[in-house]
């Protein structure tokens, strides 16, 4: 399903059914989210029995189903959320067993059921040649909407419009700095540009220049999809956190970023130890069954650190696997730390 037609079906009465929010773009889901609760939720008093969350670590789908074919409560709507899971950890058995429960969420004509999930929550495949076979099943259920992040036009659109609802004049000109200062996040466009605002306000202005932008708001980094690999392999701390920051604010999920750390390290340990035992890039290569290309890379990272250093983030990444089975602390704040701790360690 296309934005469009998700925002063409809740300007009609026919909302119900089962949906599937997902992509980069968190600003949008939290929109289209909030204008569903607030078109179900329309008195607070009755809101406790027809709004009904299930966090991200739950996977009881029975319990979803009771809450799904229970009927609403002086309402004519019924709102079931599943809020930011990891879709790609489930079991064949447990997708069947979400889709059924999709199916029967579309067959009753007051349930709405939404699941919310970050960009690395939901392996699309890639769309619209190669869904993945989690897409093309869960598709044939659920309407899914992916929401990307808009192009500079329509974002410099949406910037100037946002100024304009608080009555304070930006040119498209800011608008470009704007994007190109801060990224195409459209959550964290909207913070800076509420900064703005009262930094303009509370000097008694209402036009904004390129000097406030510069002087008020954050630059950001935008990772890529290998930002902290290749920050890693470049010994560049500042790139590294930057990526973490930015992973933190797609509410990414941090035990998919301490897998791939975790085995980054892995391999380039073995790497330095291969190394060490005099093998060839060829013979690294087809022992850790990497593209000899790629081999190469890793044998050059891996001589710019001491085994000492890449061991120290093993144990390091082991403590930090304990604590993010047991819940015992911040899984993002101990990978910031991590990381600090290996870029200053010999």
């Amino acid at each position: 399903m296309l934005v469009g037609e998700l925002k063409d079906k809740l300007r009609s009465t026919k909302i119900c059914g089962a949906y599937i929010f997902c992509g980069e773009e968190d600003y949008l889901k939290s929109y289209y989210l909030k204008t569903i609760r607030d078109k179900v939720i329309t008195d607070d008093a009755t809101a406790p029995f027809n709004h009904v969350k299930f966090p991200a670590e739950s996977c009881d789908f029975g319990a979803m189903l009771d809450a799904i074919e229970s009927p609403p409560f002086m309402s004519d709507f019924k709102l079931v959320e599943w809020d930011y899971p990891n879709l790609n950890a489930l079991k064949e058995k447990d997708v069947d067993a979400l889709t059924d429960l999709a199916q029967r969420c579309s067959s009753a004509e007051y349930a709405v059921m939404v699941i919310i999930c970050s960009s690395d929550g939901f392996d699309m495949g890639t769309l619209p040649k190669r869904p993945s076979k989690l897409y093309s099943k869960l598709s044939s259920a659920f309407s899914i909407v992916n929401f990307e992040h808009s192009d500079d036009k329509r974002l410099c659109d949406w910037i100037i419009s946002h100024f304009t609802h608080e009555k304070i004049i930006a040119d498209r000109d800011c608008a470009k700095i704007m994007v190109e200062r801060i990224g195409h996040s459209m959550e964290i466009l909207c913070g800076e540009i509420d900064k703005l605002c009262s930094y303009l306000k509370e000097n008694g202005r209402n036009t904004l220049c390129a000097d406030d932008i510069f002087s008020v708001t954050c630059a950001n980094f935008e990772g890529e999809s290998f930002g902290l690999t290749n920050a890693i392999m470049n010994k560049d701390r500042d790139l590294a956190l930057a990526d973490i920051k930015d992973r933190k604010m797609r509410k990414s999920d941090p035990i998919v970023t301490l897998g791939t750390v975790c085995r980054l390290f892995s391999d380039l340990a073995v790497i330095s130890c291969l190394i060490d035992d005099g093998l060839t890039q060829t013979e690294i290569a087809s022992k850790m069954k990497l593209h000899e290309y790629k081999a190469g890379l890793y044998i050059k990272t891996a001589k710019k650190y001491s085994q000492k250093q890449l061991f120290y983030a093993l144990d390091k990444c082991s403590e930090l696997d304990i604590i993010s089975k047991t819940g015992r602390g911040d899984v993002w704040s101990s990978l910031e730390r991590l990381l600090c701790e290996f870029f200053l360690s010999r």
